[in-house]
């Protein structure tokens, strides 16, 4: 019986990290393109790349977390403002700030 109820955790544990990393690349490769409302270009957006450098790391980390305390005020017209906003909800939150540090770990946003 134990034995039973042990290979049915593993055949689940087994699944779920086979799936997870599947599903974090595919929502991954989906980078928002968001459009300069003067001029009508395409922006990109590095999602949790607060300090607008390419890359996302523990500094963007950082960033993200001392706006979303209210420490420090992102610009939203700004570039870093649309990276942080990972969520995309127009604020910078807690939610965005969990989401970076999972790009800044290498885990994927979601």
């Amino acid at each position: 019986m134990i034995r039973k109820i042990f290979s049915l955790i593993m055949v689940a544990v087994m699944m779920t990290a086979l799936a997870v990393p599947a599903l974090a690349e595919s929502r991954a490769s989906k980078t928002p393109e968001v459009r300069n409302e003067v001029i009508g270009d395409p922006i990109h957006v590095v999602r949790g790349d607060a300090d607008d450098n390419g890359e996302v790391n523990v500094a963007d980390v950082i960033i993200v977390f001392r706006a979303c305390m209210g420490l420090i005020t992102l610009d939203p017209a700004s570039q870093g403002f649309l990276n942080a906003d990972c969520d995309g909800n127009g604020e910078i939150n807690v939610a965005d700030a969990i989401i970076t540090s999972r790009i800044a770990m290498g885990l994927g946003g979601y």
